[in-house]
């Protein structure tokens, strides 16, 4: 008796039985990278070969800001919320109907951005519209796993898109209205740091409890390896400690150059009292560079 296997045609691109669609962290990574590799290539043609940038509003320095923040780090920032956030609470990841309408209201937000130097205002309030859109269903994608038990100490990831959201409405409406609206592409960029920070510690500190788990050992080398009384050469979570000591130094770092350019920024837009208008510096950025500054020497100069 013979068998036949019949095969089936493969679904097309945009079908959501597509393998794209079955976990939303595959679309808006492929996004994120096609974006950066856009942008870059744009921008260069325009610093070095002249090439116009696209006509819209607020001038090519605001499509720049915009499109590398809103553009590709959206598309990075919804990557990895929807499928951390459900690995982290052991909750139900996004559906690929939602997955295909996110990556729909990116796309729309970018078509209307691009062509509000053309379309106008209309073009822009579409552009916005899709930014919050795309924001407010990423958050009630997320609101069920962050109620959670498992899920209260990732809330923060909450309150950052919250907070990228209100940046997100300010920046449209200081555009509609056609006042200056690069301070709020400032305040993102410190915000995308702080997530960029509370991202690192998640995945970090996940490895450390694997590596500890993995070990098998007690509180007291933990003890020994943070009080240096076991010999460094001899302590048996020392990568446990790499990991931790390269969490603290790459926090700080980062903090640091987020300190440093706004700093920079202020000096050359003058003084908070001169310019009212600008939006205040993240202080949790500066309270962890102040913070890194205390990490024990023994912890960045000890050799592991």
């Amino acid at each position: 008796m013979q068998v036949t296997a019949t095969l089936q045609p493969r679904p097309s691109l945009l079908a959501l039985q597509h393998p794209l669609w079955m976990c939303a962290m595959r679309p808006f990574f492929l996004l994120a990278m096609g974006s950066a590799v856009l942008l870059v290539g744009l921008w260069s043609a325009v610093l070095a070969l002249g090439l116009p940038p696209p006509p819209v509003a607020g001038g090519a320095l605001v499509w720049h800001a915009h499109e590398l923040l809103l553009g590709f780090g959206l598309a990075a920032i919804a990557g990895f919320v929807l499928t951390a956030v459900p690995e982290f609470t052991k909750t139900a990841g996004a559906s690929s109907r939602a997955a295909a309408l996110l990556v729909a209201l990116w796309l729309l937000g970018r078509a209307g951005f691009w062509l509000s130097g053309v379309a106008g205002l209309p073009a822009l309030a579409v552009a916005g519209a899709a930014q919050l859109a795309l924001l407010g269903t990423l958050m009630a994608l997320l609101l069920p796993g962050l109620c959670t038990t498992a899920g209260q100490r990732h809330r923060a990831f909450g309150w950052a898109i919250a907070g990228l959201a209100l940046l997100v409405a300010g920046f449209y409406v200081d555009a509609l209205r056609g006042a200056p609206s690069m301070r709020w592409l400032h305040a993102v960029l410190g915000l995308l740091m702080v997530l960029i920070v509370i991202a690192l510690s998640r995945i970090s500190m996940r490895i450390v409890n694997r590596a500890i788990d993995q070990a098998g050992t007690g509180a007291h080398w933990l003890s020994g390896c943070r009080t240096g009384t076991l010999p460094m050469s001899r302590c048996r979570i020392a990568p446990v400690v790499s990991a931790m000591r390269a969490l603290l130094t790459g926090s700080t770092q980062l903090a640091k150059a987020a300190v440093t350019s706004s700093t920079v920024r202020a000096r050359s837009s003058g003084s908070s009292a001169s310019n009212p208008g600008a939006p205040p510096c993240c202080a949790g950025v500066r309270r962890l560079y102040v913070a890194g500054r205390w990490v024990p020497p023994a912890w960045s100069s000890r050799p592991v």
